[in-house]
């Protein structure tokens, strides 16, 4: 689908949408470039904006799970 990157304050990860849901996106990681423990939470930015925040990871398959911007906005409103 689309590139994009997970960034906070240790590093930028590069991955890319390969699933987009109402809640959830799914996105796939280079093997060799995963989040780890504490990665959790960090923001998923597409063109500059957030789209979600990064919920799980899965090692065995290199993907992760992220609960979209518009669930966080709803929690707010």
């Amino acid at each position: 689908m689309e590139d994009a990157l997970l960034v906070n304050e240790g590093h930028t990860i590069q991955c890319r949408v390969i699933r987009a849901g109402a809640s959830l996106l799914t996105l796939q990681f280079p093997c060799s470039d995963m989040p780890q423990p504490g990665d959790s939470g960090s923001p998923i930015v597409q063109d500059g904006m957030v789209v979600g925040l990064l919920s799980s990871v899965m090692f065995g398959n290199c993907t992760g799970t992220v609960v979209s911007s518009d669930v966080l906005h709803s929690l707010i409103s």
